[in-house]
Protein backbone atom coordinates (compact mmCIF):
# COMPACT_ATOMS: atom_id res chain seq x y z
CA UNK A 1 0.00 0.00 0.00
CA UNK A 2 1.15 3.25 -0.88
CA UNK A 3 2.55 5.70 1.83
CA UNK A 4 0.44 8.38 1.42
CA UNK A 5 -2.70 5.71 1.22
CA UNK A 6 -1.83 4.52 4.48
CA UNK A 7 -1.26 7.61 6.16
CA UNK A 8 -4.84 8.16 4.70
CA UNK A 9 -5.99 4.87 6.25
CA UNK A 10 -4.16 5.49 9.38
CA UNK A 11 -5.87 9.04 9.87
CA UNK A 12 -9.65 7.89 8.73
CA UNK A 13 -9.75 5.24 11.10
CA UNK A 14 -7.81 7.42 14.06
CA UNK A 15 -10.88 9.67 13.50
CA UNK A 16 -13.53 6.59 13.75
CA UNK A 17 -12.26 6.14 16.38
CA UNK A 18 -12.75 9.37 17.81
CA UNK A 19 -16.58 9.75 16.88
CA UNK A 20 -17.24 6.16 18.01
CA UNK A 21 -15.74 7.03 21.20
CA UNK A 22 -17.85 10.25 21.91
CA UNK A 23 -21.29 8.60 20.48
CA UNK A 24 -20.85 5.79 23.40
CA UNK A 25 -19.69 8.96 25.80
CA UNK A 26 -22.57 11.43 24.25
CA UNK A 27 -25.46 10.66 26.40
CA UNK A 28 -23.39 10.62 30.11
CA UNK A 29 -21.81 13.98 28.78
CA UNK A 30 -25.27 15.80 27.97
CA UNK A 31 -26.80 14.54 31.41
CA UNK A 32 -23.40 15.64 33.37
CA UNK A 33 -23.89 19.08 31.43
CA UNK A 34 -27.47 19.49 32.37
CA UNK A 35 -26.98 18.55 35.92
CA UNK A 36 -23.99 21.15 36.33
CA UNK A 37 -26.38 23.52 34.66
CA UNK A 38 -29.15 23.08 36.59
CA UNK A 39 -27.48 23.87 39.73
CA UNK A 40 -27.18 27.41 38.48
CA UNK A 41 -29.52 29.93 37.35
CA UNK A 42 -28.90 29.91 33.73
CA UNK A 43 -32.04 31.05 31.55
CA UNK A 44 -33.54 28.00 29.12
CA UNK A 45 -32.03 30.00 26.33
CA UNK A 46 -28.31 30.44 28.26
CA UNK A 47 -28.50 26.63 28.91
CA UNK A 48 -29.40 25.80 25.02
CA UNK A 49 -26.42 28.47 24.20
CA UNK A 50 -23.86 26.74 25.97
CA UNK A 51 -25.39 23.39 24.76
CA UNK A 52 -24.44 24.25 21.17
CA UNK A 53 -20.92 25.43 22.32
CA UNK A 54 -20.25 21.88 23.70
CA UNK A 55 -22.39 20.65 20.25
CA UNK A 56 -19.69 22.55 18.32
CA UNK A 57 -16.58 21.11 20.10
CA UNK A 58 -18.09 17.71 19.31
CA UNK A 59 -18.49 18.32 15.45
CA UNK A 60 -14.76 19.70 15.19
CA UNK A 61 -13.54 16.17 17.18
CA UNK A 62 -12.30 18.94 20.57
CA UNK A 63 -12.29 16.65 23.53
CA UNK A 64 -14.82 17.68 25.90
CA UNK A 65 -13.30 17.14 29.03
CA UNK A 66 -11.48 20.14 29.77
CA UNK A 67 -14.70 22.39 28.55
CA UNK A 68 -16.18 20.72 31.69
CA UNK A 69 -13.32 21.66 34.10
CA UNK A 70 -13.66 24.74 32.44
CA UNK A 71 -17.09 24.84 33.04
CA UNK A 72 -16.75 23.45 36.51
CA UNK A 73 -14.21 26.18 36.99
CA UNK A 74 -16.44 29.04 35.80
CA UNK A 75 -19.37 28.11 37.70
CA UNK A 76 -17.31 27.64 41.17
CA UNK A 77 -16.57 30.90 40.65
CA UNK A 78 -19.80 32.11 39.60
CA UNK A 79 -18.72 33.78 36.29
CA UNK A 80 -21.81 35.35 34.81
CA UNK A 81 -23.11 33.59 31.25
CA UNK A 82 -21.56 35.95 28.80
CA UNK A 83 -17.74 35.74 30.00
CA UNK A 84 -18.69 31.91 30.47
CA UNK A 85 -19.48 31.51 26.44
CA UNK A 86 -16.22 33.28 25.47
CA UNK A 87 -14.47 31.31 27.89
CA UNK A 88 -15.94 28.00 26.44
CA UNK A 89 -15.47 29.47 22.70
CA UNK A 90 -11.63 30.31 23.78
CA UNK A 91 -10.91 27.05 24.87
CA UNK A 92 -12.49 25.26 21.89
CA UNK A 93 -10.02 27.63 19.56
CA UNK A 94 -6.84 27.22 21.57
CA UNK A 95 -7.49 22.84 21.16
CA UNK A 96 -8.19 23.79 17.21
CA UNK A 97 -5.64 25.79 16.94
CA UNK A 98 -2.59 23.44 18.57
CA UNK A 99 -3.76 20.20 16.41
CA UNK A 100 -3.39 22.37 13.51
CA UNK A 101 0.46 22.94 14.85
CA UNK A 102 0.69 19.24 15.79
CA UNK A 103 -0.51 18.85 11.91
CA UNK A 104 2.02 20.91 10.76
CA UNK A 105 4.48 19.71 12.75
CA UNK A 106 4.02 15.98 12.09
CA UNK A 107 1.78 15.51 9.22
CA UNK A 108 -2.16 14.50 9.28
CA UNK A 109 -1.74 10.89 9.98
CA UNK A 110 0.37 11.19 12.95
CA UNK A 111 -1.20 13.74 14.61
CA UNK A 112 -4.26 12.09 14.74
CA UNK A 113 -2.57 9.37 16.11
CA UNK A 114 -0.55 11.69 18.98
CA UNK A 115 -3.78 13.41 19.88
CA UNK A 116 -5.76 10.39 20.77
CA UNK A 117 -3.27 11.03 23.79
CA UNK A 118 -5.30 14.26 25.86
CA UNK A 119 -2.72 14.92 27.74
CA UNK A 120 -0.16 15.71 25.00
CA UNK A 121 -2.91 17.45 23.47
CA UNK A 122 -3.60 19.90 26.40
CA UNK A 123 0.40 20.63 26.80
CA UNK A 124 0.28 21.72 23.55
CA UNK A 125 -2.41 24.46 24.01
CA UNK A 126 -1.03 25.38 27.22
CA UNK A 127 2.29 26.14 25.88
CA UNK A 128 0.42 28.41 23.66
CA UNK A 129 -0.99 30.25 26.72
CA UNK A 130 2.14 30.60 27.85
CA UNK A 131 3.10 32.60 25.34
CA UNK A 132 5.60 30.37 24.04
CA UNK A 133 5.70 31.05 20.42
CA UNK A 134 4.43 29.22 17.48
CA UNK A 135 7.78 28.12 15.99
CA UNK A 136 9.04 26.71 19.01
CA UNK A 137 5.90 24.86 19.70
CA UNK A 138 6.35 23.15 15.96
CA UNK A 139 10.01 22.51 16.52
CA UNK A 140 9.07 20.67 20.38
CA UNK A 141 7.22 18.84 18.55
CA UNK A 142 9.86 17.62 15.60
CA UNK A 143 12.25 17.51 18.29
CA UNK A 144 10.73 14.77 20.28
CA UNK A 145 9.10 13.09 17.20
CA UNK A 146 12.49 11.78 16.65
CA UNK A 147 13.60 11.07 20.22
CA UNK A 148 14.43 7.39 20.78
CA UNK A 149 12.73 6.84 23.82
CA UNK A 150 9.53 5.11 24.17
CA UNK A 151 8.54 7.52 26.82
CA UNK A 152 9.18 10.46 24.12
CA UNK A 153 5.79 11.82 24.66
CA UNK A 154 5.99 11.76 28.00
CA UNK A 155 9.50 13.58 27.64
CA UNK A 156 7.52 16.02 25.55
CA UNK A 157 5.03 17.49 28.41
CA UNK A 158 7.80 17.38 30.74
CA UNK A 159 9.95 19.45 28.03
CA UNK A 160 7.20 21.70 27.45
CA UNK A 161 6.64 22.58 31.22
CA UNK A 162 10.71 23.35 31.09
CA UNK A 163 10.58 25.35 28.52
CA UNK A 164 7.61 27.21 30.30
CA UNK A 165 9.80 27.48 33.06
CA UNK A 166 12.60 28.87 31.54
CA UNK A 167 11.44 31.62 29.50
CA UNK A 168 8.95 32.59 32.36
CA UNK A 169 12.03 32.69 35.03
CA UNK A 170 13.45 35.13 32.23
CA UNK A 171 16.12 33.17 30.56
CA UNK A 172 16.32 34.20 26.67
CA UNK A 173 13.85 32.38 24.53
CA UNK A 174 16.27 30.88 22.20
CA UNK A 175 18.66 29.67 25.61
CA UNK A 176 15.43 27.87 26.12
CA UNK A 177 14.62 25.86 23.56
CA UNK A 178 18.18 25.12 23.38
CA UNK A 179 18.16 23.76 27.13
CA UNK A 180 15.14 21.67 26.38
CA UNK A 181 17.10 20.78 23.04
CA UNK A 182 20.24 19.40 25.06
CA UNK A 183 17.93 17.62 27.49
CA UNK A 184 15.89 15.48 24.91
CA UNK A 185 18.84 14.28 23.66
CA UNK A 186 20.27 13.46 27.26
CA UNK A 187 19.66 10.26 29.01
CA UNK A 188 17.91 11.82 31.86
CA UNK A 189 14.27 11.04 32.26
CA UNK A 190 11.85 13.27 31.44
CA UNK A 191 10.34 13.67 35.15
CA UNK A 192 13.16 14.96 36.06
CA UNK A 193 14.13 17.43 33.47
CA UNK A 194 12.13 20.35 35.76
CA UNK A 195 15.09 19.73 38.14
CA UNK A 196 17.49 21.20 35.79
CA UNK A 197 15.87 24.74 37.04
CA UNK A 198 17.01 24.47 40.30
CA UNK A 199 20.85 24.63 38.39
CA UNK A 200 20.29 28.18 37.75
CA UNK A 201 19.36 29.57 41.92
CA UNK A 202 22.71 27.40 43.04
CA UNK A 203 24.71 28.57 40.08
CA UNK A 204 24.05 32.17 41.27
CA UNK A 205 25.39 31.27 44.51
CA UNK A 206 28.31 30.38 42.81
CA UNK A 207 28.39 33.45 41.24
CA UNK A 208 27.43 31.54 38.03
CA UNK A 209 25.50 33.90 35.78
CA UNK A 210 22.33 32.72 34.24
CA UNK A 211 23.41 32.66 30.47
CA UNK A 212 26.85 30.50 31.78
CA UNK A 213 24.68 28.17 33.74
CA UNK A 214 22.82 27.93 30.16
CA UNK A 215 25.61 27.32 28.05
CA UNK A 216 27.27 24.38 30.36
CA UNK A 217 23.80 22.63 30.45
CA UNK A 218 23.37 22.83 27.00
CA UNK A 219 27.33 21.41 26.52
CA UNK A 220 26.76 18.50 29.25
CA UNK A 221 23.38 17.37 28.97
CA UNK A 222 23.58 15.27 26.11
CA UNK A 223 26.52 13.11 28.01
CA UNK A 224 24.87 13.38 31.12
CA UNK A 225 22.22 9.76 32.36
CA UNK A 226 20.82 11.63 35.70
CA UNK A 227 20.79 15.25 36.71
CA UNK A 228 23.31 14.40 39.75
CA UNK A 229 25.84 13.62 36.83
CA UNK A 230 24.88 16.88 35.13
CA UNK A 231 24.75 19.19 38.07
CA UNK A 232 28.62 17.74 38.93
CA UNK A 233 29.51 19.12 35.12
CA UNK A 234 28.20 22.21 35.52
CA UNK A 235 30.06 23.33 38.43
Amino acid sequence: MPVRRTYRYILMMSLFLVLVGMALSAEPHVDRLNSMLDAFHFSDQEKQQLHEVFDTAGKALIPIEPLNLKLEEALAKRVRFLPLQEALNREINAFQHARNIAIQALGEAKAAVLLENLSVWTRIVTLFQSEVKEREVLNLLQLFDKQASEQRWDNFRYGGGLLIALQQWGIEDSLSMSIVEAMSRSSIPGTDYKKVFDLFPSGFAKRISAEDMAQRIITFAPRSSTVKMLERLVR
